[in-house]
């Protein structure tokens, strides 16, 4: 799959009925004209590669229906999506629906985004086999006046690099071991 490089030519190509629902991996490089994108019935995707897409905010990922048997309908928005890779996407803030892909493998995520961010409104993080992850977005500033409950295991929480003492610290009391 060549890469995307204008929202233009990603438009144009998804439009193709056939195209959409045949594509298995979209490759998109250097958009900067468009700061959202929708990928609207990509029935096959199984991957997606963002790289230096310097303006993308937001990915709006439609609903799909997936026919199970007759009569029964399972819905899913990423029932085939197995790979999803951001590079130098540093607007690119909110990749909540991540956690709806089934088939998603987190085993090799190192971190989930490469600077501090606030949390004004989150209550739990819960970090299930991803033995790489050794950086969470947070410092001593990002709970303030909210209670960050941590749930992971206790052989990856003692590997954590936290930004300072006082960051560790203050995420300790919050820390809740599921092994």
């Amino acid at each position: 799959m060549l890469p995307f490089t204008s929202m233009f030519a990603l438009e144009r190509f998804l439009s193709f009925n056939l195209f959409r629902c045949c594509t298995q991996e979209l490759r998109l490089s250097g958009f900067k004209e468009s700061n959202v994108f929708c990928l609207e019935n990509v029935e096959c995707l199984q991957s997606l590669n963002l790289r230096n897409c310097e303006n993308v905010e937001e990915i709006k990922m439609e609903k799909l229906h997936t026919w199970v048997s007759p009569g029964t309908s399972y819905t899913s928005p990423f029932h085939t999506l197995t790979s999803v890779s951001f590079q130098d996407c540093h607007k690119l803030t909110d990749v909540t629906w991540l956690i709806l892909v089934p088939n998603l493998s987190l085993w090799k995520l190192k971190s989930v985004y490469w600077d501090v961010l606030p949390f004004p409104c989150l209550k739990c993080i819960f970090v299930g086999i991803c033995p790489e992850l050794k950086k969470l977005p947070l410092n001593s500033d990002s709970a303030k006046g909210n209670r960050i409950t941590i749930d992971g295991n206790e052989d990856w929480w003692a590997e954590i690099e936290w930004e300072n003492e006082a960051t560790r610290q203050t995420f300790l009391p919050f820390f809740r071991s599921y092994s």
